[in-house]
């Protein structure tokens, strides 16, 4: 599980080609779970 979380992370790095603010990042993964994670691998 680990392991493919830590290979979406980059691959969505990757995807936008640009470096990002960390804030910009957290915003980013917050909207992936809410949208695509069936089971949330984190609680906000």
């Amino acid at each position: 599980m680990l392991f493919e979380r830590q290979r979406l992370l980059l691959a969505l790095l990757d995807t936008l080609g640009e470096p990002l603010k960390s804030t910009d990042f957290q915003k980013l993964l917050f909207l992936y779970t809410r949208e695509w994670e069936q089971e949330p691998s984190y609680d906000f």
